[in-house]
């Protein structure tokens, strides 16, 4: 029987109409597996300009250690560049994580869901 690659984790850009900002759309699970495309997107997207970058974990089923560490880590670098990384849509599990971790001290957690245009979804 042959396996199958199964992606459990998805990540999409859109551009939020501004030239500094956008949201990644993240959905499935952020785990190992994740994390290093998370932070490679993360990254690509400071590097490209944008200053405010939104992840919309409206879609999350499952976040860990790595790549929460990932989100931490890229949050400082915007920071650091007088910018900002924002959680959206952070359910009940992903806040309590936050919680427990201390993160919601660190990271910004903003409302349900970034607000994404209807021509872009």
């Amino acid at each position: 029987m042959a396996s199958m690659s199964i992606q459990p984790y998805s990540l999409t850009v859109h551009h939020d109409g501004g030239p500094y900002s956008v949201t990644v759309a993240a959905s499935g699970e952020l785990d190992l597996a994740a994390a290093e495309p998370l932070r490679r997107l993360l990254d690509q997207q400071r590097r490209a300009g944008h200053r405010h970058v939104r992840v919309d974990t409206s879609d999350v089923t499952f976040v860990d250690a790595t790549a929460l560490r990932v989100l931490a880590d890229l949050n400082k670098q915007f920071l650091d560049r007088h910018g900002s990384l924002t959680l959206t849509g952070a359910g009940p599990r992903i806040q309590r994580l936050l919680r427990i971790t201390g993160l919601d001290r660190v990271l910004y957690v903003a409302g349900p869901r970034a607000h994404v245009p209807a021509s872009v979804a």
